[in-house]
């Protein structure tokens, strides 16, 4: 039996991406048993609370910027795996979702009877979502940049994502969360690219560099204030 994720959760999700999707990756990349069950681990994980904003929602959107850069990638079928799994573990208590995530990939792929590298490479594709190193390869960074493009929507989109991220550390006080909230802006502000195809750097960087600083000079307004 495929590897199911720790969960409160007692049923799967009925939102974001469809079992027909999961079918069809899973068929492309050779599976042979469990299909169905693996999805269904993967919508109970991305359904766990206190998931505001990393949860099957996150993957439908992810999916979908994927779809437009697809033929960019060398390896379509590792990289899609790697969007389905990228937070499939998701703590925000903890240091290791990405690690753990991958590990959860390269168990429930080889599970399914997948074969070959594709496992091992969806795994080294999720860890790169831990956005602390440029990704090496092009499949990398489709990676990240359909897994950052919420940072180049609209203002009011943008907003939405901010608060959900909050709901999620809700357990961490204001000010710690702005402190780190802060640190990662200026990280991705800092960049000379936060996109790296030029498909999504054409199409988001402009607005997501005003996203952030938009974001980064309210936490220093609200910082001064406090």
């Amino acid at each position: 039996m495929c590897p199911r994720p720790s969960t409160n959760c007692c049923s799967p999700s009925t939102a974001g991406p469809d079992l027909r999707r999961w079918s069809a990756v899973c068929a492309r990349a050779g599976a042979t048993q469990g299909v169905t069950a693996a999805y269904d681990a993967l919508a109970i994980a991305y359904a766990t609370p206190p998931r505001a904003y990393h949860n099957l929602a996150h993957i439908t959107a992810c999916l979908s910027e994927f779809d437009t850069i697809r033929g960019e990638a060398a390896d379509p079928v590792a990289v899609e795996f790697a969007i389905w799994f990228h937070d499939a573990v998701y703590d925000s208590k903890a240091s290791d979702n990405e690690a753990r995530s991958a590990q959860l990939a390269v168990q429930t792929l080889a599970c399914m009877g997948i074969a070959g590298q594709t496992p091992h490479t969806a795994a080294e594709l999720v860890l790169l979502t831990r956005h602390d190193r440029i990704p090496p390869t092009l499949d990398g960074q489709v990676v990240i940049d359909v897994d950052l493009a919420i940072l180049g929507q609209p203002s009011e989109v943008y907003d939405t994502y901010e608060a959900a991220v909050r709901r999620e550390y809700s357990w961490v006080t204001d000010r710690e969360f702005r402190t780190g909230r802060a640190r990662f802006i200026e990280t991705m502000l800092a960049r000379p690219r936060i996109f790296f195809t030029d498909a999504c750097h054409g199409k988001y960087e402009t607005r997501a560099r005003a996203n952030l600083q938009h974001a980064l000079t309210r936490i220093t307004a609200l910082a001064a204030s406090a």
